[in-house]
């Protein structure tokens, strides 16, 4: 089944809705996950994305171009509370949405526990001391993997 045509004009419609179209360079879709989200130009630029698992709607705060800017200004979800992103996290969101944010951030910090393992031993076997940090998710991911476990 096939995007439905519209002006972009009238896309701010459909993205309240949360319905699939297809405009002037700019179209949404509903991936497999579930996640739904605005692009400009291509997969490779989503502007906005919704969440239905955490009810989140998350907005891409990188710049591209001056038509991109207006595709965010016609397909804003206005009265929307929305988490900003950069692009990097905005493709994970899309993809996962806050599901990848929290498999990104814990793998990140399951990297960073291994360096830290591993710089701990070295500076221990140099100076026979050091005081490790601990990592911290952002408290936006920890609030949504905490909404997520009590849904399920």
């Amino acid at each position: 089944m096939g995007l439905k045509q519209i002006a972009n004009g009238k896309a701010r419609e459909y993205v309240l809705k949360r319905e699939p179209f297809k405009g002037s360079n700019l179209f949404a879709d509903t991936n497999e996950h579930g996640m739904y989200a605005v692009y400009s130009f291509g997969y490779h630029h989503p502007l906005f994305v919704y969440d239905g698992l955490a009810e989140q709607w998350y907005e891409n705060m990188t710049y591209a171009s001056r038509t991109t800017s207006r595709h965010r200004t016609q397909t804003r979800p206005n009265g929307e509370d929305m988490i900003p992103l950069h692009l990097k996290d905005m493709l994970v969101v899309a993809r996962r949405g806050a599901v990848g944010l929290i498999e990104v951030a814990e793998a990140q910090s399951r990297r960073e526990s291994l360096f830290e393992s591993a710089s701990l031993r070295l500076a221990q076997g140099i100076n026979g001391t050091l005081r490790p940090t601990k990592m911290i998710m952002p408290p936006a991911i920890v609030q949504l993997a905490e909404k997520i476990a009590s849904a399920d």
